[in-house]
């Protein structure tokens, strides 16, 4: 054990010694490891609503008390159209006054806008490798202590109980980035934005329209060669 963390320090050694202290472009690296929800459902819409309604009635409380309004737009994604219902079902389910016309009200206006990022995004799921130390007992081994997951309940599967906490298949290409602003004419008064994987597979009830490919038109060259 001794000479492996001999090894290591002065593997770390070389390595720093090896590396360059100036750099013409800053060095790519990646963020501290964070959560993002993925939409699967039209319940997921709804819990999304309760959470905006619940942030922007916190910002408006040092805001002035006046009735909301939020306009319907016919035109927009079959997504946004109902995050509108669930947003007033749950603003009124709250105890919030919600005028349906915008004489002396606070708009409410949500903004969705939708992005593809490349395919094939890297995963990573969790650090550790399950691992069986008894009957119905799971232990996620080589990981933090923190997020060792252990269940000793006679067939219980607590690989699996860990493990349903992230969404199935590869990182989505789409995300969502979603906004709701309240405001009138001079000023916002509350404002509350969150970002969400969005199933590839359910592009089109986000109003992401896919692009058609274009024909390809191939030339043909012929070479004409003359009488001899």
């Amino acid at each position: 054990m001794l000479n492996k963390a001999v090894f290591a320090v002065a593997t770390a050694a070389v390595l720093a010694g090896c590396a360059t202290p100036y750099s013409p472009v800053p060095i790519a690296s990646t963020f501290p490891t964070t959560r993002q929800e993925k939409l699967q459902a039209a319940a997921h819409w709804d819990v999304i609503a309760k959470h905006m309604s619940q942030q922007l009635i916190a910002e408006m409380k040092k805001g002035p008390q006046r009735p909301f309004y939020i306009a319907e737009t016919p035109q927009s994604s079959p997504f946004q159209r109902a995050l509108t219902a669930q947003l007033i079902s749950a603003l009124v389910n709250q105890g919030q006054v919600v005028s349906r016309g915008p004489a002396g009200s606070l708009r409410i206006d949500l903004d969705v806008q939708a992005l593809t990022f490349a395919p094939d995004r890297p995963q990573s799921r969790y650090a550790g490798l399950p691992a069986a130390i008894g009957a119905g007992v799971w232990i996620l081994s080589d990981s933090d202590p923190a997020f060792a997951v252990a269940a000793a309940a006679a067939g219980f599967d607590g690989y699996n109980w860990y493990s349903s906490q992230y969404a199935p298949g590869d990182t989505p290409q789409t995300e969502l980035i979603i906004t709701a602003s309240v405001t009138d004419q001079f000023r916002y008064y509350a404002r509350s934005t969150s970002a969400y994987y969005v199933a590839d597979a359910d592009r089109s009830l986000y109003g992401i329209k896919e692009e058609k490919p274009k024909d390809i038109e191939v030339t043909k060259l012929f070479k004409v060669r003359g009488d001899r």
